[in-house]
């Protein structure tokens, strides 16, 4: 038996007991698979980065379970097929790693960068006295060399 986590999303615009209903159905697939199921439970509503069948809002909703590897490609099929659910994935994680759902306010945002000492950033700008006529004289030079080859 192995841990496993499903994360799926459905349409946000279906009313709760509709949720509800997929969320138990989802739980019966489960069941059906020879899964034991720790937790199932709505993780967040959001926004999708792009329409998946002309829906823009989706609810996110995670189970952790345990299962037998050869289980999982049937779920899996049978997730795929369910016209509710628009987008799944089945990930097999360690207990030690993951022990608690993800929460939204876990996630870290970059440190701010201070501003660098303008001295230290400043690049030495090498300057020379090369005249326009000398760059089209070696430019030309080195084509000429190129077409005699």
């Amino acid at each position: 038996m192995r841990q496993y986590e499903l994360m799926y999303i459905i349409p946000a615009k279906l009313e709760e007991e509709e949720k509800k209903s997929i969320m138990e159905k989802v739980s019966k697939m489960l069941t059906d698979h020879k899964a034991a199921i720790q937790d199932h439970e709505v993780w967040l509503t959001r926004k999708l980065s792009y329409p998946i069948k002309h829906i823009r809002q989706g609810v996110f909703v995670l189970a952790h379970f345990t299962m037998d590897p050869e289980n999982v490609p049937a779920l899996n099929l049978e997730l795929q097929r369910d016209g509710d659910i628009l987008r799944h994935i089945i990930i097999h994680y360690k207990s030690e790693i993951i022990k608690t759902k993800p929460q939204i306010s876990q996630v870290k945002q970059a440190p701010k960068t201070q501003p660098a000492d303008k001295e230290k950033d400043k690049e030495e700008v090498v300057t020379s006295d090369v005249k326009l006529e000398d760059l089209d004289k070696k430019i030309e030079e080195i084509l000429e060399e190129k077409i005699d080859v």
